[in-house]
C-alpha cells in the first residue's frame, strides 16, 4: 500500500510489530524515536514503554511496575537520549533515562492545578480558566537553547516554560477560540530557530509562537491536529484526527467538511507539499483507528501510534467503531 504523492511517498510495513505473542494490542498514545532509530511505544496496557529495533525487532520493555497508576499520553526523546513522559492519570511529567531509570519528576502525583475543569463521560469538557503546572498534560520537549516548553493540556489551557533545571519561567494561554487561546493544547514541537508549534486539537489549528509567547502565527488548514513531528530535511509531519461535518468544536463552531484522518507534509508556513491518506477503512491495515502520536526517523519513515480503545481503565472496553486486532503501531517507509 502507497500514500502521499511527489517527493513524499510512503509505503506500508505490514506487520511491522513483532511484540511477544501473549501480548495484547492497546493503545498506543504516544512513539518516539531514539538517536539509533530505535523506537519507542508508549502504551496504555501492563508494559507500558515498549522498545523495538527499526525493523519491528522487540528489544524489551521498562515501566511495568507503574503501568496502571500513570495514564500514558505523549513520549518525547531528545538527542541526547532523555525520555520524557506524560502523565495524564496522575498530572506528572517525568523525565528518565533511555533504560528507564527515573530521573525527575515535574508536578506532584495527583495534585493538579485549580482550572475550574470537571470531566465530562464522552466530550471534551471546557476549561474554565488558565493556571499554573499541571492540570491532565499531554507533552513536554526540549528547545534547541535546552529550555523546555510544556503542553497542559486536557485539564488547563497553557503552555508552560520551564528552565532546563525544572524551573518554571512562564505560562500562556486562558481557554477559548481567539489567538493565543486554547482549546486543548495537545503537543508540540520546537523548529530550532525557536519557534513553537502548538497542536490546537479542539480548535482544529497550529499556533506559532515566540520563545516566550508572543504569538507569531496561526495555521487554520488543520482537522483537529494531534501532534506534530519535525525532520531534518525542513518538514514538519502533521497528524490530524480528522472529523465529520455536522460536529462541532468545544466551543460550538460547526465543522461543515468531512475530514478523514491523514497526515500532511508541511513547510514550517504550514503550507502543505502532499497529503497521506491512509486507507479509509481504519481497521485495515493502512488504516489509521483514530490515531493520536507521531514520529519519524532519521531515514523519514514515519511511525503512528493509534487509540481505539475509550475506556481507558482497565477493563478495557473497546470502541465499537474499531476492531478489537486492528493495528495500533503501524510503519510506513518513505519511497524516493
Amino acid at each position: 500500500m502507497l500514500v502521499g504523492e511527489g517527493d513524499y511517498r510512503y509505503e506500508l510495513t505490514p506487520g511491522w510489530e513483532r511484540r511477544p505473542a501473549d501480548w495484547a494490542n492497546r493503545d498506543v498514545p504516544g512513539i518516539a524515536v531514539d538517536a539509533a532509530d530505535r523506537v519507542y511505544c508508549f502504551t496504555r496496557s501492563e508494559h507500558p514503554v515498549i522498545v523495538y529495533e527499526r525493523d519491528g525487532t522487540f528489544v524489551g520493555t521498562w515501566g511495568d511496575a507503574w503501568y496502571s497508576r500513570f495514564l500514558p499520553h505523549l513520549i518525547t526523546i531528545t538527542a541526547d537520549g532523555r525520555v520524557f513522559l506524560a502523565g495524564d492519570r496522575d498530572h506528572t511529567i517525568r523525565e528518565f533515562t533511555l533504560a528507564g531509570e527515573l530521573v525527575r519528576t515535574l508536578g506532584e502525583a495527583y495534585v493538579f492545578s485549580d482550572t475550574g475543569y470537571v470531566p465530562l463521560a464522552g466530550q471534551t469538557p471546557r476549561v474554565l480558566r488558565g493556571a499554573g503546572p499541571f492540570n491532565r498534560p499531554t507533552q513536554l520537549v526540549v528547545a534547541p537553547n535546552g529550555d523546555w516548553y510544556a503542553t497542559d493540556g486536557y485539564g488547563n489551557s497553557r503552555v508552560h516554560h520551564f528552565a532546563p533545571d525544572g524551573e518554571l519561567l512562564r505560562s500562556w494561554g486562558e481557554p477559548g477560540n481567539g489567538p493565543g487561546e486554547f482549546a486543548l493544547p495537545h503537543s508540540l514541537w520546537v523548529s530550532a530557530d525557536g519557534r513553537i508549534f502548538v497542536c490546537d486539537r479542539e480548535n482544529d489549528r497550529v499556533q506559532v509562537f515566540g520563545p516566550t509567547g508572543d504569538l507569531l502565527a496561526i495555521w487554520s488548514n488543520c482537522a483537529m491536529p494531534s501532534q506534530l513531528a519535525g525532520h531534518h530535511d525542513g518538514v514538519v509531519y502533521l497528524l490530524e484526527v480528522g472529523h465529520r461535518a455536522g460536529t462541532r468544536t468545544v466551543f460550538g463552531v460547526l465543522r461543515e467538511a468531512d475530514i478523514p484522518a491523514r497526515i500532511t507534509v508541511r513547510d514550517l508556513d504550514g503550507a502543505i507539499l502532499a497529503t497521506l491518506l491512509p486507507d479509509p477503512d481504519p481497521n485495515a491495515p493502512g488504516g489509521l483507528p483514530n490515531p493520536h502520536g507521531i514520529a519519524v526517523d532519521s531515514h523519514g519513515d514515519l511511525y503512528v501510534g493509534s487509540i481505539p480503545f475509550l475506556d481507558i481503565y482497565p477493563p478495557y472496553r473497546p470502541n465499537p467503531r474499531f476492531d478489537p486486532e486492528c493495528a495500533t503501531i503501524q510503519k510506513f517507509v518513505r519511497r524516493r
